[in-house]
């Protein structure tokens, strides 16, 4: 399973930010990734950070083979608060990529802790996608799925 990490729009578009899951399973079956996709999307309604959201989204992280973390921030519209968060409790697991378009802002600290850990980086969606479906095949293959 690949876990999509990263910010997501709160207003399903109507705020004119579209998300990019949709890209991000288009180019992982392009990688040739035929498993299972995790979005972490909400229902209508639901709050951003209830209870069962965060439990929900933290065992699919944990099971997850590959975290693609993909970071296409805009700092008023898609900040991606929680997902700096996530990346600092998952960015040396070995199962973590960082994408991000190049210009994406305040992505310095993020791409620090990648290079340290040795975490894959991409500057495209496509590229990520790829890096995240190797990493998928590598631990499904030698049958590990649990943080390190």
């Amino acid at each position: 399973m690949i876990y999509l990490a990263g910010p997501v729009p709160r207003d399903d578009g109507n705020d004119g930010v579209v998300s990019w899951h949709v890209d991000a399973i288009n180019a992982l079956a392009n990688a040739g990734f035929r498993g299972t996709v995790a979005v972490p999307r909400l229902p209508p309604g639901a709050e951003a950070d209830s209870a069962a959201q965060v439990l929900w989204e933290h065992a699919a992280m944990s099971r997850a083979d590959a975290l693609l973390f993909w970071i296409p921030r805009a700092l008023w519209s898609l900040p991606g608060l929680t997902t700096n968060l996530e990346w600092g409790v998952w960015h040396d697991s070995g199962k973590a990529v960082l994408g991000a378009p190049p210009g994406a802002p305040r992505m310095r600290y993020l791409r620090f802790y990648a290079e340290l850990a040795g975490a894959p980086q991409a500057e495209s969606l496509r590229d990520a996608a790829r890096a995240a479906a190797t990493i998928a095949a590598r631990r499904t293959q030698g049958g590990d799925s649990s943080k390190p």
